[in-house]
């Protein structure tokens, strides 16, 4: 009786914990009882059994899958076998996002490979996909043509303390009528590596938009090798909004992103950032009748923002009234500002409430307001700034009008930046630009 006691404990442990595979395939004869020969054919009916538990893994087969899912508090590996160009999820108009992590999902919990499409959520956050108190990863899919129309989060939506990781995610064609057309996180963890966000928008809200790409609140936030494309928003920021939040961008490219106000490129409120080896281009204020600022940049707090090693290019405003330069409030180590411009002789091209140390300022315009109210060291500034080992000597770029803005050999830029920074990669002083 003792051994049996002992025993029956270790058997009962072992089958809970077992992993099992299941297999789903819409063209299979419903509903399936989830093997290789006669897979589920319904994700959601798969997801429903009681024999599916946390640990287990779907495999969807190739095909259109008409339904919304929500994975029950199970952590599960939800797979396709050939990627989201052949598994797609076909949201369609609901009061709910076509995928929920919304019961407590745990960090094992997977979204692999699909395309989710054309939903409409129209009464919580989260058009494409919405994770609320949970964590998991969303890896290899794309989010295309989604939205949310009373909350954030076209794409997708990560809140109440949740923790999500999107690793290689595309999120295209996406819209909020109030924020994070792309993506929102609101008092949460995100981590946004390798992924594109393009095209989406936060607008048609009464120019209250913030976030026409990504937008934060009160949440840490990582962006890496990510490309932050042409986004909209007709209030605040249309690329990555943040507010009261800890931001962490490396290796980044923020371009062609349109706000009627403030920050088109990155929008800072209230948050500390460190953004290194970025390259911010082209992005665009209009209107704002109060003054569009910081094309490229914005942040109300400058010594809490902290950029290193990144370009700025050719951000300006092509609207009415006053325009304050591509970046507002930051502190600049090592950065490039080039062919930026204001609307207005008398408005700032490239920074303004700035300290810049070892950067190259030029060919930005007007030339001769190209910098105002701001500490400038070791920098090469068109026109000439104040400052200790400052310069006013042509950079000599590889090609200023064909945007390479290395330094060709020769250039009084190379080992004339601060002596106390760190050296160079090869050891010499500290050059003077993003690209030493």
């Amino acid at each position: 009786m003792k051994i049996a006691f002992i025993l029956c404990p270790i058997v009962l442990c072992t089958a809970a914990t077992a992993q099992s595979t299941w297999y789903v395939d819409a063209a299979a004869a419903p509903p399936g009882v989830g093997s290789l020969a006669a897979p589920y054919s319904s994700i959601q009916y798969a997801i429903d059994q009681s024999t599916t538990v946390s640990g287990d893994t779907l495999l969807v087969a190739d095909g259109t899958y008409v339904e919304s899912l929500r994975f029950w508090g199970k952590s599960l590996a939800l797979r396709s076998v050939n990627g989201a160009a052949n598994t797609t999820i076909q949201g369609g108009i609901n009061p709910h996002a076509a995928i929920r992590w919304v019961d407590g999902e745990g960090a094992g919990t997977l979204l692999e490979g699909f395309t989710v499409r054309d939903a409409r959520n129209v009464s919580s956050p989260g058009g494409g996909f919405a994770c609320s108190a949970g964590s998991g990863t969303v890896q290899d899919c794309v989010f295309i043509a989604c939205g949310s129309t009373s909350a954030g989060g076209g794409g997708a939506s990560v809140s109440s303390g949740a923790s999500v990781r999107f690793e290689n995610v595309v999120v295209r064609d996406c819209f909020s009528f109030v924020r994070g057309g792309g993506i929102d996180v609101d008092s949460s963890n995100a981590a946004v590596m390798s992924c594109v966000i393009e095209n989406c928008s936060a607008a048609f809200s009464g120019s209250s938009g913030l976030g026409g790409g990504l937008n934060g609140h009160a949440s840490v936030i990582e962006v890496d090798n990510t490309q932050v494309l042409g986004n909209l928003s007709d209030g605040v920021c249309g690329g990555f909004s943040a507010s009261q939040c800890s931001v962490w961008i490396h290796g980044s490219r923020f371009v062609a992103n349109i706000a009627d106000a403030r920050g088109a490129g990155i929008h800072l409120l209230d948050s500390a950032a460190t953004i290194v080896e970025c390259w911010i281009e082209r992005n665009s204020t209009f209107f704002g009748g109060g003054g569009p600022i910081g094309h490229g940049l914005y942040s109300n707090r400058r010594d809490a923002t902290q950029v290193r090693s990144t370009t700025f290019l050719q951000n300006g405003s092509a609207g009415a009234g006053l325009s304050q330069a591509a970046v507002v409030g930051a502190t600049l180590e090592r950065c490039t500002l080039a062919r930026n411009f204001t609307n207005s002789f008398l408005d700032t091209a490239a920074a303004r409430d700035c300290v810049l140390n070892n950067c190259v300022v030029w060919g930005n315009v007007p030339t001769a307001n190209s910098l105002t109210a701001c500490v400038v060291r070791y920098s090469d500034v068109e026109g000439g700034a104040s400052g200790v080992g400052n310069i006013d000597f042509d950079p000599l770029f590889v090609d200023l009008a064909g945007d390479d803005l290395r330094l060709l050999p020769g250039s009084p830029c190379i080992d004339s930046g601060d002596p106390t920074s760190l050296p160079d990669a090869d050891g010499t002083r500290a050059d003077m630009g993003a690209f030493p």
